[in-house]
């Protein structure tokens, strides 16, 4: 099964960078949601660079779009239960932008959903408690999304999947990255290949 994540609903305020630490829990969006709306006006349109590149993972079963020059590491194993996701993490797929120091990466990882409920999942996932409270953004998918922080939580199948933007501060760009994913839990590996 080919799931396209259509991201539809704006965010408002979106911080750079999120912290471990926290106290409130995600907001899930029911599996069905209402009616896709208006993209936003073009006052409030990305700013970030086109998206003309494609990675596809086929240990975590998604693939994105990038700008061009964005590097692209492939994860090299399973993304274990109880883990953060970081930059330099063996187990997510990182895409950074190509600077030589503190660079802008898109982040992308997945795991089982281990028997949990998606709303469990993403309550389990700490460093998502920092971004505030969720919006629903997913149109055809259970998904959630902090306003505070770029970071979404998306479940296909019997697979969680987190996608993350760090260091950069535009909501739509993140929506038009997101716009761009596709989810093939059917293809996902639990174990290193």
């Amino acid at each position: 099964m080919r799931t396209q994540i259509l991201f539809l609903l704006p965010v408002i305020a979106l911080a750079v960078g999120c912290a471990p630490v926290a106290t409130s829990s995600p907001t899930p969006l029911p599996a069905e949601t209402s009616a896709p709306t208006a993209a936003p006006p073009s006052a409030t349109a990305a700013a970030g660079p086109a998206l003309t590149e494609t990675f596809s993972s086929n240990l975590h079963g998604i693939s994105v779009s990038y700008p061009g020059g964005w590097v692209p590491t492939a994860a090299t194993e399973p993304w274990p239960e109880g883990e953060i996701v970081l930059q330099e993490t063996l187990f997510a797929d990182v895409i950074e932008d190509g600077s030589v120091s503190d660079t802008a990466f898109l982040a992308l990882a997945s795991q089982p959903l281990g028997g949990k409920s998606f709303d469990q999942w993403a309550a389990d996932y700490l460093p998502f408690e920092e971004c505030g409270q969720a919006e629903p953004v997913v149109d055809g998918a259970q998904g959630v999304m902090g306003p505070d922080c770029p970071m979404a939580l998306v479940a296909a199948a019997d697979r969680g999947y987190l996608i993350w933007l760090y260091r950069i501060d535009d909501p739509y760009w993140f929506q038009e990255i997101l716009a761009t994913v596709q989810l093939n839990p059917e293809i996902a590996l639990d174990a290193a290949p």
